[in-house]
């Protein structure tokens, strides 16, 4: 049996919380909301949304309980499937300004063969965006 069947959200901790949660938002094209159940507290953090799942971006001091062990900005590195071929990806990291550190390369990934470009986010963080199409069988 398997025990899970998809990723409901990531926590990524970040040393400017509005430069990286615009950074997810413009690459991704995702909604900017705020969860509600921190809007009681004393503290409210965005998270950017796509659709059934989210990312979540924490400052590196917060009262959030529980958290990592020892949270760092620049610590996550993630890979995200996209539809079609590699080079549309390309692309759109271009006209975002996001410069690719690696790829595109072969890689062999949770969901099967793809092709990968590499890149940071402004905290840091290694991003893959791997797609099917153009991937070695």
């Amino acid at each position: 049996m398997r025990m899970t069947s998809r990723v409901d959200h990531l926590v990524l901790v970040s040393n400017d919380v509005p430069t990286t949660v615009r950074f997810y938002a413009d690459l991704l094209q995702g909604e900017v909301v705020r969860l509600a159940e921190f809007e009681a507290g004393d503290f409210d953090y965005p998270s950017v949304v796509f659709g059934d799942w989210q990312i979540n971006v924490h400052p590196v001091v917060t009262p959030t309980q529980p958290r990592a062990r020892d949270p760092r900005p620049g610590s996550g590195d993630f890979c995200l499937w996209f539809d079609g071929a590699i080079e549309p990806v390309i692309e759109h990291l271009g006209r975002c300004g996001v410069d690719i550190e690696l790829g595109p390369v072969p890689q062999d990934c949770a969901g099967g063969p793809a092709m990968s470009v590499y890149f940071r986010d402004p905290d840091g963080c290694l991003v893959e965006f791997a797609c099917r199409a153009g991937a070695p069988r």
